[in-house]
């Protein structure tokens, strides 16, 4: 089946600008729109019961979020939160008016279905990976590479940057602590897999993070240096997050 591009099919509808920070739609506030990113970035998180916040995926521009508005009857138990961390413009379009090019285009509706499902298979192999490494040194280099593949924009010394991904983000995304990321970080930085700026930018090297993690694979446990097995939570963005104290909403 030939893969398609929803935004060939999907008319232009209004613009918004949202400032660094702010909150798009959370639990209190489920999505009432479908959302375009035409620049900028903007971070979706899903909430635990106990208040941990865990990375979900990093919308850059031309791909979309916010599809759990086409659900009728819409969800109940709404978890996830989309957060601006770079100052983004977003087209939207409200569910009703999707429907409507949907059933006048039904190809955006095939293109729309293949995009998620792409994206679904990618965060269903994020978690396998995490869940089958008990290592936290691979599943951290497993995540830069998929984030870098996925969001990364390509540099001259043939990195793929990242912006707006501190320590604390990863660990959401990873699903640690910010002591264990950082810890990693540095290694990985001394191993000349990644560079990185505080506060501003993450370069990954695709191809030496893909050897290094070979390496890591075919090492044998034994000869790895052991590490001391304790028990951590999640870390919650709530403690040193990109926006500290409480995020307003802004109407779209």
């Amino acid at each position: 089946m030939v893969l398609r591009d929803a935004l060939e099919y999907l008319p232009r509808a209004r613009i918004a600008e949202y400032p660094r920070g702010m909150v798009v739609y959370d639990a209190t506030r489920p999505p009432d729109h479908f959302y375009l990113v035409l620049a900028g970035q903007v971070q979706l998180f899903c909430t635990s019961g106990h208040g941990a916040q865990t990375l979900l995926r990093v919308v850059c521009p031309e791909h979309f979020f916010g599809e759990y508005v086409l659900i009728s009857p819409p969800v109940c138990d709404w978890r996830e939160t989309a957060l601006v961390t770079e100052p983004p413009q977003l087209m939207s379009w409200t569910a009703e008016e999707l429907q409507h090019h949907i059933e006048h285009q039904p190809l955006l509706g095939l293109a729309l279905c293949q995009y998620f499902v792409t994206h679904h298979r990618m965060m269903m192999e994020r978690l396998t990976g995490m869940i089958s490494s008990s290592n936290m040194r691979t599943r951290v280099m497993w995540a830069l590479l998929q984030l870098a593949r996925s969001v990364g924009v390509p540099t001259p010394a043939g990195a793929l940057r990242l912006h707006g991904l501190t320590h604390q983000v990863i660990a959401a995304y990873v699903g640690t602590t910010l002591e264990m990321v950082t810890r990693e970080m540095t290694r990985l930085r001394s191993c000349g897999y990644v560079s990185y700026k505080r506060q501003s930018y993450l370069d990954v090297y695709p191809a030496r993070l893909s050897q290094g993690l070979e390496e890591e694979s075919t090492t044998p446990t034994s000869a790895k240096k052991p590490q001391a097995r304790r028990r951590v939570a999640p870390v919650s963005l709530s403690q040193g997050s990109v926006s500290p104290g409480p995020i307003p909403a802004v109407e779209p």
